[in-house]
């Protein structure tokens, strides 16, 4: 017979893990629906553009003046009405409404403003259509099947209240936490949308922004937006699902519950600390001592009915940095776990750190990656392992990226004819790397020794020095009768795994521009 123990963290981690790849499809539904809104929303503003601005560009006067199609008007005016009846939770379109403020003379702007409106409007109502049958069915679905699984422990069947609809209505729609999902949704949410976009349309129209401009906006505003709807329906479906349980608790005449969370790097404080805790049922409260505690929260909870002896020996998995499961005593904590398994393995806590810090590296390692393109590592988990081990390369990186970015901020600091650059071979084979050169033998052997660059891959550096030559600012120097002189600073990782920074001077005449020395210096930005 299986450990009861073993069976209900089992089942419950289960059972957890289909309603977390259930609400992720719903999500990953509501965000196709939101990339069509905002295509249809770009078409607006760019047809606006099209047919009142000059060059790209609207004044403001343009946009202030007076509509001259009152059909336009006209259909916009009956698609608010049609939404009001069909949506009345939208907050926007009824004071739309209330106001009276399609039935006057409106502006360019105004009618702009209120067209994009309108078409979150049909988003968010299909939004929480989605939603609100989403939660129904995770309920419905919860509450037998924490019923079946303690049934199908205990070997047989008991009589059990089934669900009606006004059950599944108020499990649905209740206040947690101070609001239900229809309040988060449309008043929170929505408005927060509403207000993103009359202030891209007027922001715009002040600073005569172009459509680009504005549209890049919005694009930025929906991506919030589409976040927003992932997170409350993955937190909305945990929220029902306990629920459920609760109440599948009472109906099998379970009276206490133990708080799991998952074994792995990405759990809350909050979460870690409650593991294994034991509460009343009728004491539960999501967001206070059940799921979820947090947005995106994973944890679950298990039917608590102690008996040490006959649960000796059973176990609950965890997973370490790599994602590899492993399993651990049932009646093992999270800080026990964290304490014999992660605690004492450096590797264990560094992952630990890259999991935590996920979110905001991964958007650092874009900016990197879209500056320094090819310099810059391949994968987010090689750019946190540099970022968190090597303190030397991730120096030399930051160094990298402030330089390029500053030649981005500032193109007239671009080295002349950099593309077309040159670099004659006695310059390395001569020069740096002849050690009978008695001012380019010291230039050469800090080369080798830091980079490792030598006489027989000596034309590596070269094609490294021309490639990044337009990549980094230059700074103009003396003038003389041999051409114009200017001095760059780069970074090069060169072969050992120890990147340097390189000072080169060029040269500039009518012959175009040429390399005139490079050596290693000390960094001072």
């Amino acid at each position: 017979m299986r450990r009861e123990e073993e069976y209900w963290k089992e089942r419950a981690e289960e059972n957890a893990r289909r309603v977390f790849r259930y609400s992720q499809r719903r999500a990953e539904l509501v965000t196709r629906w939101f990339k069509r809104a905002e295509r249809e929303m770009r078409e607006k503003i760019l047809a606006f553009y099209r047919r009142y601005a000059e060059q790209e560009r609207i004044t403001l006067q343009q946009a202030k003046a007076a509509l001259n199609d009152p059909r336009a008007q006209r259909l916009t005016l009956e698609e608010a009405q049609r939404l009001a009846e069909q949506y009345p939770e939208d907050p926007v379109v009824q004071k739309l409404l209330q106001t009276d403020y399609l039935r006057r003379a409106i502006s360019r702007e105004e009618l702009l403003i209120q067209q994009l409106n309108l078409l979150a409007s049909e988003l968010y109502g299909e939004y929480a259509q989605e939603l609100h049958k989403s939660l129904s069915e995770v309920f419905e679905e919860g509450y037998y099947r924490t019923i079946y699984d303690q049934q199908q422990y205990i070997g047989f069947g008991q009589n059990f209240d089934t669900l009606n609809t006004n059950q599944i209505e108020a499990a649905v729609t209740t206040a947690w936490q101070g609001k239900n999902y229809s309040e988060r949704l449309w008043g929170d949410h929505r408005v927060s949308l509403a207000r993103y976009l009359n202030r891209i349309v007027t922001t715009g129209m002040i600073q005569g922004s172009s459509g680009a401009q504005m549209t890049a906006q919005l694009q930025k505003a929906m991506g919030t937006g589409a976040y927003e709807a992932r997170r409350l329906i993955r937190t909305e479906c945990c929220q029902v699902s306990s629920r459920a349980a609760v109440l599948g608790y009472r109906q099998c005449g379970t009276e206490q519950y133990q708080f799991l969370a998952t074994l792995d790097y990405q759990t809350s404080e909050i979460c870690r600390g409650l593991d294994g805790q034991v509460f009343e049922v009728s004491e539960a409260v999501p967001g206070k001592n059940m799921p979820p505690m947090h947005p995106f929260c994973r944890s679950t909870t298990v039917p608590h009915r102690p008996d040490r002896e006959f649960d000796k020996g059973t176990t609950r998995a965890a997973r370490n940095g790599k994602g590899e499961t492993y399993r651990v005593p049932a009646d093992m904590t999270y800080q026990q776990w964290y304490d014999q398994y992660v605690k004492p393995d450096p590797e264990e806590l560094l992952a630990e750190k890259m999991v935590q810090n996920g979110g905001q590296d991964a958007k650092q390692w874009e900016q990197y990656t879209s500056l320094l393109g090819r310099d810059a590592p391949e994968s987010l988990d090689k750019f946190q392992r540099i970022k968190y081990t090597d303190p030397v390369r991730w120096e030399f990186m930051q160094l990298d990226y402030r330089r390029r970015n500053r030649l981005r901020k500032n193109p007239d600091l671009k080295l002349p004819g950099a593309k077309q650059a040159t670099a004659v071979d006695q310059k390395f084979t001569h020069y740096l790397f002849n050690p009978e050169s008695a001012k380019g033998w010291s230039k050469g052997a800090a080369i080798i020794s830091r980079l490792g660059y030598t006489k027989d891959n000596w034309e590596e550096l070269r094609s490294e020095i021309l490639r990044k030559a337009p990549l980094y600012p230059a700074t103009p120097k003396q003038k003389d009768q041999y051409g114009q002189k200017y001095e760059q600073k780069i970074v090069v990782d060169g072969l050992l795994g120890t990147p340097a920074n390189m000072i080169i001077g060029w040269n500039k005449d009518n012959d175009g521009l040429r390399m005139i020395t490079a050596y290693i210096a000390k960094v001072d930005d």
